[in-house]
């Protein structure tokens, strides 16, 4: 079973191998293992690889000298050729299974609406960010520095605000640096009175996380067909049965007679419920 066949390594667990066939480890837990420890295993596979670093890199994958098959798979493995070549080299050749154009094509992946948003900054700021290279005697500005003036920026990170606040259904705020991020999740807290809002990050523990995704979570839609009208409700909906009794929406059958007239009353003010007559 599971627990007698894995062994899981990482958060403080035992790094002492066990009997079981299959390992699952953080590399931040083993990458500074000896070499002896990387002996015990014919398989490596790396999961997210486009995130390692150098150090991940050298202390698994060059580690494991007589491990004959080494993976690496990933999803957002990206155009940059520097990434591309220091996986290959250590890794492999890398094999394209399928792209997300593909995975969108069958169904897999949700179709996505990109809309860029151009932040121009005015002349003051301009000056201000060249003062930060005048001060530091550099002809530029190093991008490190560049990313803290842009973290530090009160009216970008308002704007941030204002934007997510305007949106509707569930919106996902991604940040490179915990201090920007707790900034934001602040400024959101304080300014929205009717947003469920969460922070997830390393310093958030597993449990928590999973609970948060769970909040997250958006019911399936299931889509009801009437003589005049189609509804469009979320999976977990009780729907009325002629015979004075409910069931789930994502339970129904053909054979189900649905109440329509009941249904239309208990789901009149329901803005999750759409009903939309047909042409």
């Amino acid at each position: 079973d599971v627990e007698s066949e894995c062994q899981l390594i990482g958060g403080g667990a035992d790094k002492n191998l066990t009997d079981a066939s299959l390992v699952i480890a953080l590399w931040q837990s083993i990458y500074k293992l000896p070499v002896q420890f990387y002996n015990n295993f014919s398989i490596i596979l790396g999961d997210e690889c486009h995130t390692y670093s150098a150090m991940c890199c050298k202390g698994v994958f060059e580690q494991a000298i007589n491990t004959k098959y080494k993976f690496g798979v990933t999803g957002s493995l990206g155009d940059s050729e520097t990434n591309i070549l220091a996986l290959t080299g250590i890794i492999g050749e890398v094999s394209r299974v399928k792209t997300t154009r593909d995975l969108i094509d069958d169904g897999k992946l949700s179709d996505i609406k990109i809309k860029c948003i151009l932040l121009k900054y005015g002349k003051e700021t301009k000056k201000l960010f060249k003062q930060t290279a005048i001060a530091n005697h550099v002809s530029k500005v190093e991008y490190a520095d560049e990313i803290s003036f842009l973290c530090d920026h009160s009216k970008r990170s308002s704007f941030i605000r204002n934007l997510a606040i305007m949106q509707k259904g569930v919106t996902l705020i991604l940040f490179n640096r915990i201090e920007h991020g707790k900034l934001l999740f602040e400024m959101i807290k304080s300014k929205s009175t009717d947003h469920d809002i969460h922070y997830v990050s390393g310093e958030v523990s597993a449990e928590d996380r999973e609970t948060i995704r769970q909040a997250c979570m958006v019911p399936n839609s299931v889509f009801i067909e009437f003589e005049d009208f189609t509804v469009e409700l979320p999976e977990t909906y009780d729907i009325p049965i002629i015979g004075g009794f409910f069931k789930l929406a994502s339970e129904l059958t053909i054979c189900d007679d649905i109440d329509a007239s009941r249904l239309l009353n208990i789901t009149s003010n329901d803005k999750d419920v759409i009903w939309k007559p047909k042409l």
